[in-house]
């Protein structure tokens, strides 16, 4: 069978009002205040008011505990075939979740005061207001626990990849690749849903706000991002967050978000044929804001706007009113690290799990870190940037700290600044 087309259900000016202000529990996976899973769908000027707690095992959010693509069925075995092109991203625009004290919880991964996580999604003009806390095991962020690509390549793992496009498209790309195809290669990759999560001009309203992550990935606007789109799509504002008190992770905790890389676009669909397309991060016109807030990672990477900064750019992000900024190594005012000397250098990191050490892992696009008109200012009793030189050292590593950046590598950096440091 060849798909031909999707129809998104549309939702549009629903709103929801709790009396009962409570969702959810720790037993249960992908809880929210208006859907516990969003696949697929378009939701408009819709809204949920009167929360006051959600929680969930996995995927917690003020507004759904899951926003993801729908994963297309059936199957392609011909490179020389029509594509059609499917639109089966989930989209939240205009939409509202109105807490007041509103604590989002996750026992274990994706907790965010909106989604819990976005997989290939859109969400924009969206707020979530009187946000006081927000917590998982790991990736807990303002508004997305974690903001990534498909879900059937992702976060779904092997029961969501056959039979279906995922699968047979992993089989194509060889033969497209080698055609030299531009467009039908760009086509394989949209039906598999290997595309970014987007969010423009969403806005986190915080209550003394703590985002917290017992393991890995906290920030005030997402935990993790790969390839992620926080941008201003045409307008002077991109997204923010307001009202932060502390940020804290074991690793990668910022202001904006405990870690931003690049996406892998082929390797995460067949690995045997490498590394292939990069899809980059970008951050434009996006704030993080409180009074003498804190940044922790009692390991690595802490940061005011990212922990980790890895292939993409930023552009006119600001962090203001931050105290203190500390780990147990890489500490900066803006991020932590930036850049690599290869994919697989980054502390150990490994990205999305798709990098592999018998690939090619030094490629220059997939690393570099551009950073322009970008600010960090401290509280106005000073900003204090501390490195205690408390993690475990690998790979040839030093410990570092920078008023803005930990250690830069791979980088560029224009027009940016720090200010009030103690």
């Amino acid at each position: 069978l060849i798909p031909i087309g999707y129809h998104n259900p549309v939702i549009t000016n629903c709103n929801v009002t709790l009396q009962n202000g409570n969702i959810g529990n720790s037993t249960q996976d992908y809880n929210g205040g208006f859907v516990g899973i969003q696949t697929g769908t378009k939701i408009f000027n819709s809204s949920v008011s009167g929360l006051t707690s959600v929680q969930a095992k996995n995927g917690a959010g003020g507004f759904a505990g899951l926003e993801r693509d729908a994963i297309i069925k059936g199957l392609l075995n011909d490179a020389g075939i029509t594509l059609y092109e499917l639109d089966a991203k989930s989209g939240q625009k205009n939409c509202r979740v109105s807490g007041e004290g509103l604590s989002v919880e996750a026992a274990e991964s994706y907790a965010g005061g909106f989604n819990g996580a976005m997989a290939n999604s859109i969400s924009s003009d969206s707020t979530v207001s009187g946000l006081s806390s927000v917590r998982a095991g790991k990736y807990a962020g303002g508004f997305a626990g974690r903001a990534t690509i498909g879900f059937g390549t992702i976060l779904g793992g092997d029961d969501e990849t056959r039979p279906t496009l995922v699968d047979s498209v992993s089989k194509l790309l060889e033969k497209v690749l080698a055609s030299g195809s531009e467009d039908k290669k760009n086509q394989l990759l949209t039906l598999a849903g290997v595309m970014p999560s987007k969010l423009y001009r969403c806005t986190v309203q915080g209550n003394s706000l703590v985002v917290e992550s017992a393991g890995d990935y906290a920030g005030g606007i997402i935990g993790q991002g790969d390839g992620v789109k926080i941008t201003a799509e045409g307008t002077v504002f991109g997204g923010k967050v307001t009202g932060l008190q502390q940020v804290k992770a074991g690793k990668y905790a910022g202001g904006i978000a405990g870690s931003v890389v690049t996406a892998d676009a082929i390797g995460v669909l067949n690995n045997t044929l490498g590394i292939g397309q990069f899809i980059p991060f970008e951050l434009s016109q996006v704030s993080a804001e409180g009074t003498g807030w804190t940044v922790t990672a009692t390991e690595k990477y802490a940061a005011g706007a990212c922990g980790l900064m890895l292939g993409g750019k930023a552009d006119a992000v600001t962090v203001s009113g931050i105290q203190s900024i500390q780990a147990g190594n890489y500490a900066g005012g803006f991020a932590g690290r930036t850049g690599a000397s290869g994919l697989a250098s980054a502390g150990g990191l490994d990205v999305l799990g798709l990098v592999k050490l018998n690939n090619v892992l030094s490629l220059a696009d997939g690393v570099r870190v551009t950073i322009q008109n970008c600010e960090t200012v401290g509280a106005s009793g000073g900003l204090t940037i501390l490195s205690e030189g408390m993690a475990a050292l690998t790979d040839g590593e030093d410990f570092t700290a920078g008023g803005f950046i930990g250690e830069s590598v791979a980088s560029v950096v224009e027009h940016s600044h720090v200010s009030n440091l103690k």
